[in-house]
């Protein structure tokens, strides 16, 4: 519903559609209470209509900041990965299969290094 000044005097009209074409609709002249009441209510629902965007934007943008964070923890997860089956001797096959090199020997694992070199843990004896 919206007020609508005519020849100096407010009148309630209506906008609707009518399959697909828009078409506005006569309600009726108003007296100067009834005018400010329903100028009221329009700019009251136009206000919450402007809330409920400025949320929606909100929540997406919070959405996209945790998927931005999930997905750089997910690259560098893979990359950790590559890493951790090239040192083990593996090599990339095909693109999803990964299968060992023959005659690689994987990197020295931390029981065959000499006392105190893998860090504070094996000095604590």
């Amino acid at each position: 519903m919206t007020v609508e000044q005519w020849k100096g005097r407010p009148y309630l009209s209506g906008v609707r559609r009518v399959r697909g074409r828009v078409v506005m609709e006569y309600r009726g002249p108003l007296c100067a209470e009834d005018a400010d009441y329903y100028r009221g209510r329009a700019d009251d629902i136009r206000a919450m209509r402007e809330h409920d965007r400025r949320e929606a934007r909100a929540t997406v943008a919070r959405a996209d900041a945790e998927l931005a964070a999930g997905a750089a923890f997910d690259r560098f997860a893979g990359r950790v990965f590559r890493v951790v089956m090239i040192q083990t001797g593996h090599r990339l096959h095909r693109r999803p299969e990964w299968r060992r090199t023959r005659g690689a020997l994987p990197m020295i694992y931390s029981k065959d290094l000499p006392p105190g070199a893998d860090g504070p843990r094996s000095s604590a004896r």
